[in-house]
């Protein structure tokens, strides 16, 4: 059994988008660590700041 480690530096930003998006109890696919991990990296992608501001995404990583 491999077992995959999320490294969220390797997703695209439409992956990483559709994973901070889901509802939390559609969230499924991640944990919450993994959930900040994909937020911080959206936040360092600087063309989605101003989204992840907007929805109030932003602010869960804290």
């Amino acid at each position: 059994m491999t077992m995959n480690k999320f490294n969220a530096q390797e997703l695209c930003s439409r992956k990483l988008w559709e994973l901070v998006k889901n509802e939390p109890g559609q969230r499924q696919e991640i944990n919450e660590a993994e959930l900040s991990e994909a937020i911080r990296e959206l936040a360092e992608r600087r063309h989605d700041l101003e989204e992840l501001a907007e929805t109030g995404i932003l602010g869960r990583t804290n």
